[in-house]
């Protein structure tokens, strides 16, 4: 009977340790499918929102590009309409009638050359006389045949103030220019130019770097900001730069090893490629939030587990205890007759045979044996705090 309760019991904890082992499976296997789908997911948004931000971005800048070709076409446009108004005023082309031609056209700068390039009228009176040096711009310009023509900015050499010019030539072959100060310029564009764009989406993007490269090479970066780029480097860029199989669609990669996450656009104008915006996002703080999660995440299962072990082990001993109680003598210990039941129950569902010997003990007086038991059980604690006789 002793070896059929050793196993009885045996069995009930193997199957407790079983059952533990198997939810303990259950949730390492939860918590691995939750943490990884919780990267998986949040990297993917971060990708979407950083996507989107990159097109709305290269957007802006297509547009503010277009919009500074616009305005640089509109400012040659009056540039070379003011010059052919004053070139072909048909009276002297005095001070005083360029003065007012400076004013009614609304231009900065009004100069009249006579053939060997002097200076000999101008708005305001000032540089008469003036004749420019043989390295200086005038000279190659006053050879052009093709007037009127319209110059990029550069510094004037008496003032040394940039300026736009226009010129063209009169009648008789003498020379007009035109400018308009390039300050006047810059306070109608700088507000479409990339470097505002830039400007402005970094300073909604802290955590990023924006950049503006554009297809000669040039890298607009936020102002005052210490590291023109993080992490891109020449053959990236060139990279960039040289995939045509991109449109305004956005490019992601993604530097492990670096934590770095980059996303580009192509930007496009008039159907000529002018660079591209690239956003590289430090992906440490996401990574970092994403570790905080799972601690979080690892923590919660840790501590629903342990309830859910401390639980089946109190279900256990009381189910243990329940079973004590119903198949053996709580006096003695010993296997009652419901237990004895349970045995030859289980003894004869294990046998192939029906044929099987059952030996019968009964002892004499066991009433009185439980008696004397109880009894010695009872007084055995008392006795030891008794005084000796």
């Amino acid at each position: 009977m002793k070896k059929s309760s050793n196993t009885i019991k045996s069995i009930h904890l193997k199957s407790l340790y079983l059952f533990i082992g198997l939810v303990l499976l259950v949730f390492v296997v939860m918590g691995y499918l939750i943490i990884s789908n919780l990267q998986v997911f949040y990297f993917q948004e971060k990708n979407k929102d950083v996507t989107a931000l990159t097109k709305a971005f290269a957007h802006d800048i297509t547009t503010s590009l277009e919009a500074s070709a616009i305005i640089n076409r509109q400012m040659e446009s009056k540039l070379i309409t003011s010059c052919k108004i004053v070139a072909g005023y048909p009276g002297e082309l005095t001070s005083e009638i360029l003065a007012q031609f400076a004013k009614d056209l609304d231009v900065d700068e009004i100069c009249h050359y006579n053939k060997n390039l002097q200076v000999i009228g101008s708005n305001s009176g000032n540089y008469l006389g003036w004749t420019p040096p043989g390295n200086h711009p005038l000279r190659t310009i006053n050879e052009c045949k093709d007037m009127p023509m319209v110059e990029d900015i550069r510094r004037a050499t008496l003032i040394g103030k940039n300026y736009k010019y226009g010129y063209a030539k009169t009648p008789d072959g003498t020379l007009v220019q035109i400018g308009i100060l390039a300050k006047n310029i810059h306070l109608i564009s700088s507000r479409i130019e990339p470097q505002f764009i830039i400007d402005q989406v970094a300073s909604q993007i802290p955590t990023a770097m924006v950049l503006f490269i554009t297809t000669d090479g040039t890298v607009y970066s936020p102002t005052g900001s210490k590291n023109s780029a993080i992490s891109i480097n020449t053959e990236e860029i060139r990279e960039i730069l040289n995939n045509e199989t991109m449109s305004t669609d956005s490019l992601s990669i993604q530097k492990k090893s670096s934590l770095v996450f980059l996303n580009y656009a192509s930007v496009f104008v008039e159907g000529e490629k002018k660079g591209a915006i690239v956003i590289e996002f430090d992906m440490l703080p996401s990574l970092l939030l994403v570790s905080h999660i799972s601690k979080f995440i690892i923590i919660s299962l840790f501590a629903f587990f342990s309830i859910f072990c401390f639980f089946a082990i109190n279900i256990y001993k009381k189910n243990k205890r329940i079973f004590n109680i119903a198949y053996y003598d709580t006096l003695t210990g010993l296997p009652n007759i419901q237990f004895f039941f349970a045995s030859h129950k289980k003894e004869k569902e294990n046998r192939n045979s029906d044929s099987f010997a059952l030996l019968l003990i009964s002892t004499i007086n066991i009433k009185l044996v439980n008696i004397i038991y109880t009894v010695i059980r009872m007084a055995v604690p008392y006795s030891n705090k008794l005084p000796p006789p």
